[in-house]
């Protein structure tokens, strides 16, 4: 068996960002589904994310010689995307970033006001395509809101 230090080359210098802090209150949170906090936690994040957390999205593996550099998701953005933390405009349950919508012109024209938005609506361009928000509809998305629809107790009306 090798040893984790028979696996990295020398002078391989790996640059990432964690927040033990964090991982703590994204964990609370999701555990105890306040979906207050979660709002309050997704505003702060959107008002400091261009100038305190975006160039901790991803982090660099390099070797001495510069050559070969690997850029990768670091460990708060794993963090962050990889735990239910955000809260849905149609769910009371707390949701992964990836799997909300962005409420724009773009996907509201195709799926409505029934479609799961993020709760509040995020300013930040960069948050917004660095968490993973969704800002265009797929065919997948699509096929997914209507076998949603179809499970719903309540009818919809069209307009």
């Amino acid at each position: 068996m090798m040893s984790d230090r028979q696996l990295i080359s020398p002078g391989l210098v790996v640059r990432d960002w964690e927040s033990p802090e964090l991982v703590r209150i994204l964990s609370q949170l999701s555990k105890d589904g306040s979906q207050e906090r979660c709002k309050y936690l997704l505003e702060v994040l959107d008002d400091l994310w261009d100038d305190h957390f975006s160039d901790k999205v991803f982090g660099c593996c390099s070797s001495k010689s510069g050559l070969n550099d690997l850029c990768f998701r670091t460990s708060f953005w794993h963090c962050i995307s990889d735990i239910r933390w955000t809260v849905s405009s149609i769910s009371n349950e707390l949701q992964y970033p990836k799997e909300l919508f962005y409420d724009c012109d773009a996907v509201r024209s195709i799926l409505g006001c029934h479609a799961p938005y993020v709760v509040p609506k995020v300013k930040s361009v960069k948050l917004l395509t660095e968490i993973g928000f969704k800002t265009e509809v797929t065919l997948d998305d699509v096929f997914a809101m209507l076998q949603t629809w179809r499970t719903l107790e309540s009818t919809f009306t069209a307009r």
